[in-house]
C-alpha cells in the first residue's frame, strides 16, 4: 500500500503510522484520515504489529484541520466511517 500523506513503519512488533505533511505542522486532511484508517486495518491483518505508536514528522504533531476541508470532511465522515 502506498500513502501520500503518512508512512507505516513496523519495528519490533510496534507499528509507527507517522503523520507525513511537516511542511503544513501535519494539519489534517480527509486524505489523511482515510490514509490513517486503511493504516489501521492493515495493522489488523499485519502479524508484525503488536502496537501502535502515532506520531507526526518534523516539529508538530498535527495541526488543525484546514477549514477549507471541513465542509467536505463532515460530509465524508458519516459514509466512511460505519460506526
Amino acid at each position: 500500500m502506498t500513502y501520500t500523506t503518512l508512512r507505516y513503519d513496523v519495528q519490533d512488533r510496534i507499528l509507527t503510522p507517522t503523520l507525513d505533511r511537516p511542511e503544513h505542522l501535519n494539519a489534517f486532511t480527509v486524505e489523511m484520515s482515510h490514509e490513517l484508517v486503511q493504516a489501521f486495518h492493515r495493522a489488523s491483518e499485519d502479524d508484525d504489529a503488536g502496537a501502535i505508536v502515532v506520531t507526526g514528522a518534523g516539529r508538530a504533531f498535527c495541526g488543525k484541520q484546514p477549514p477549507v476541508f471541513s465542509d467536505k470532511a463532515s460530509s465524508d465522515m458519516p459514509a466512511f466511517y460505519p460506526w
